[in-house]
This record gives C-alpha cells, sequence and structure tokens, in this order.
C-alpha cells in the first residue's frame, strides 16, 4: 500500500471541474467544442487537454484548480488513505479497495475527497467567469481564420483523385479538385495577386492575400495549343478580386483540337495548411463556395467549416 500517491489522486478531478465550469458559462462555440473531449478525458486522468487549453492561458482558473487539488490531498492524508494500486482517474477508485479485507472504506472517503476537490475549483471559475475568458488570445485567433475558395468555373466537379492527369491525381500539385467546364468563362477563386500567366493561356497561378497559391489549369496537354482558344485577361503582377474575371477559353475550340476540357484547380502549398477541403461531386457555378483553406492552429474551425465539404 502507499500513503504518497494517494494525496495526488485527485488533481484530475480539479481540472476536469474548471472545464466543466468553463463549458457552462461560455459562449464560445469553440470552448464548448473543445470542453466535451477534454472533460472525456480528464475524467480517466489525462489532463493535458484541460491545463492547456482552459486552466492555464487563465490563470486564475490553475489556481483554483490547486486550491481543489489540496482539499482533496488533506481530506485523504488526515484520514490515513491507502492506495493499493497505481491506477488514477475514475478507474482508480478501484485501488482504494482493501484486497486482505475487502473493506470499501477508502473508496468511500476517496470518492468523497475528489467531490470536495471538484466543488472549490468548480465554484470559483463558475463564479469569476467573465465574458473577455471566451477568447483565450483575440490576437492570435484573428491571424488563424481558414478562407473559402470559390469555383472559378461552371461545370461537373469531382474530386482531385480522379483526374485523368496523373500529376493531379497523385497530389504532386496539391490538394483541389477536378471540374469538367461547360463555359468558357474563368473568375478568380481568390482576392490576391497574380504570380503566373502561362505563355499559352491555358493556366494562371493566383497567390491570395492570406498566402494560399491557387493554380487554375484548363485542360490536359493544352500548352501545346500555343495560346489557341484561350485570352487571358489578366497579367502577371496585377492584383484580382475573388470573382474576377481572368481568362476567357473557346472550349468548343480547344475539344475539336482533340483536346480534353478536363480542368484542375489545385492550392500548390497544400502542405503548409491543416487541411483543403473540396466539394466532391455535382454541378457547380461560377462564384460557388467549393473550397476552404485551413491553418494549422485553427483545428476547432475546420469542425464549423466542414459542411463546405
Amino acid at each position: 500500500m502507499d500513503y504518497i500517491f494517494t494525496m495526488s489522486f485527485t488533481a484530475n478531478f480539479a481540472q476536469t471541474a474548471v472545464v466543466l465550469a468553463v463549458f457552462l458559462r461560455t459562449r464560445s462555440k469553440d470552448q464548448k467544442a473543445l470542453a466535451i473531449p477534454a472533460m472525456v478525458s480528464g475524467l480517466f486522468c489525462i489532463i493535458e487537454p484541460a491545463i492547456y487549453g482552459f486552466s492555464l492561458p487563465v490563470k486564475k482558473r490553475f489556481a483554483f484548480s490547486m486550491l481543489g487539488g489540496a482539499v482533496g490531498s488533506l481530506i485523504l492524508a488526515l484520514t490515513s488513505t491507502k492506495m493499493y494500486a497505481m491506477s488514477f482517474g475514475i478507474l482508480g477508485f478501484a485501488a482504494f479497495i482493501d484486497p486482505k479485507s475487502g473493506s470499501m472504506n477508502g473508496v468511500i472517503i476517496a470518492v468523497i475527497a475528489s467531490i470536495a476537490t471538484a466543488a472549490v475549483p468548480f465554484v470559483l471559475t463558475y463564479m469569476t467567469f467573465k465574458k473577455e475568458d471566451d477568447v483565450v488570445d483575440p490576437e492570435e485567433k484573428s491571424l488563424v481564420k481558414s478562407e473559402v475558395l470559390v469555383s472559378p468555373l461552371t461545370g461537373e466537379i469531382k474530386p482531385i483523385e480522379q483526374a485523368a492527369d496523373p500529376s493531379f491525381a497523385s497530389k504532386a500539385l496539391g490538394s483541389g479538385f477536378v471540374i469538367v467546364p461547360d463555359k468558357g468563362e474563368v473568375v478568380s477563386p481568390v482576392t490576391g495577386t497574380v504570380e503566373t500567366v502561362f505563355p499559352s493561356g491555358h493556366a494562371i497561378g493566383i497567390i491570395s492575400d492570406t498566402g494560399i497559391e491557387v493554380l487554375i489549369h484548363i485542360g490536359i496537354d493544352t500548352v501545346e495549343l500555343e495560346g489557341q482558344g484561350f485570352k487571358p485577361l489578366v497579367e502577371k503582377g496585377q492584383s484580382v478580386v475573388q470573382g474576377e474575371k481572368i481568362l476567357e477559353v473557346d472550349l468548343e475550340r480547344v475539344s475539336e483540337a482533340g483536346y480534353s476540357i478536363e480542368s484542375f484547380v489545385t492550392v500548390t502549398n497544400s502542405d503548409q495548411f491543416l487541411d483543403v477541403l473540396s466539394q466532391q461531386e455535382g454541378h457547380v457555378k461560377l462564384n460557388d463556395k467549393v473550397m476552404t483553406v485551413i491553418p494549422f492552429n485553427n483545428q476547432a474551425e475546420a469542425i464549423n467549416l466542414a459542411e463546405v465539404n
């Protein structure tokens, strides 16, 4: 048996109680979404999500959890409660059963100490919660916004993995989607700056104001047409706004020349982002929302924007 580890048994319940209080008080959808898994893991003594996501960023909450832990530790210490196994969290109550006599007295005291531990930080966090606590670091959060891209073409959309061109299908040129256009008008999917206009006019590269590099490639092997059927309306270095017309394509002429009009829209620097979500199928029109680019440090927002997929 052991007396020392007994005194640290209730610590996870203190952290979990802080998260519960925040969950009940906050109006932030992101905080509520993160609180549920943090509480579940906290009950099983995995308290890092609770500490780094909820208590440490608002330091008074961490102090409240320390006070709660001290209360529970004191109860267990003064009653000389023993642990008979190294086990923590809600499953750890079994460690207080005396293996020789089967006595449950230790379990009862551990439950009382855990309730007392949780009550202190819960009440203190709940009563002192302030509206500004909803956002831990507003300056940082303002820098990590997901960006929605619109369709540059009208036509049938499908996953990039189904591209007839293996370079695009393998995502060597980034994540994105395939679109088989039925109209020759092409618009910019983002607000930004034109980085590249291929001499043949069949492809245009644009970098958004937030750093997303987008490639719009019309047809397969259409570079061989040497510009026939393509009329770029922008040039390198030109600023464009989302939805602005950037290219005209004579789809009939391209098809009659024996080339596929299957086109591709990719984020060529996809590896710099958490994810690139795009619509997988259906008919889309110009300026329809079809793709969302999510930064690495904005995972909670990814959940809310997944409906774009």
